[in-house]
Parts: C-alpha cells; structure tokens; sequence
C-alpha cells in the first residue's frame, strides 16, 4: 500500500465500480447507442476512469510495472481525446508519463500538439524540455501563475529537478 489513509479493499472496491463503468460505456460506443456528436466526450469520459483506474492501482501498491502497462494502454487513447485547454489532465498525463519513464517520443508528442494548439505554458515547457535533456525557457509564462508561480520561482532559482527534491525533503 502507498497510500496511508483508505486501505486495500477501498480500493479493491473503487477499482472493480470503475472497471464496471468503463465496459458499460465502450459497450455502448461500440454498440452505436451513442449518438455520433457525443462519442468523442464519453471516450473523454472512458479516458478519465482509465487514468483514475491507474491511479488507484498505484495507491493501492500494485507493481510499478503493471502501472506503465496500464499508462502505455491509456496514452494512445487520451492521444484521441487530447484538449490543449484541459491544463490539470495534461499536466498529469505528463506527469505520470515523465514518472514512469515513458519514451521521450511519447512526451514530445504530447509537447507538440500544445505548440501546434498555441497553449504555450513555463511548466509544459519545463516538465518537457528537462526531461529530454533540451534547455529550458524561462522567459515563458504560465498559465496559473497563481497556482504554479512558487513552483516556477522555487526551480529557477535552485538547480533544475535537484532544487524541488531538495526544497520538497526540507519542507
């Protein structure tokens, strides 16, 4: 377990509902009971439970392993469904893909369908371009700076990766 407040059959539990939904929605994609301007929002829908699945499994404690399979199986299909404009999704999905190190084609993919959307953000950017070894451009803006300034300040000003490790083992 590495999550240290629901336990084992809480997510035992989560899972199996989770699972059960995702076969009730593709059976209906792939039995055309969806009407065709819905389809892409219920796959965008399938696509969230997968990635909620993944994420309980790993707070269940399942092997690191099974995760990146499941990340490999879901990625091609938030591909489908990718929105430049859903901000907290793709920070997450590059995230968890940077996490289980996944192929730096995979996250350059992603990096280049937010350039060709224009959604040019410091963090995008950063969580990228370091993680396939490419300067970072600081003279980017973030879209939350609210949310992210701090983060953004905190690595600048320290070294890169290095400086949040050691900012987050002293606070």
């Amino acid at each position: 377990m590495r999550d240290k407040i629901k336990n084992k059959l809480y997510f035992d539990k989560y899972i199996e509902r989770q699972m059960k939904r995702v076969l009730i929605y593709s059976a209906d994609v792939n039995d055309g009971q969806i009407k065709e301007d819905r389809i892409q929002a219920v796959k965008s829908l399938i696509n969230n439970i997968d990635v909620n699945i993944m994420i309980a499994k790993y707070s269940r404690g399942d092997d690191i392993d099974e995760i990146g399979e499941i990340y490999e199986d879901v990625f091609p299909k938030w591909l489908e469904v990718f929105e430049p404009d859903y901000y907290n999704k793709n920070i997450k999905m590059l995230s968890i893909g940077i996490c289980l190190g996944v192929s730096k084609n995979s996250i350059m993919k992603v990096y280049e369908m937010l350039c060709t959307s224009r959604k040019e953000d410091w963090l995008y950017e950063f969580l990228v371009k370091s993680y396939i070894g490419e300067e970072v451009d600081n003279d980017i803006e973030l879209l939350f700076k609210k949310q992210y300034g701090k983060l953004k300040k905190i690595i600048i000003e320290s070294d890169g990766i290095m400086g949040i490790k050691n900012y987050l083992s002293k606070n």
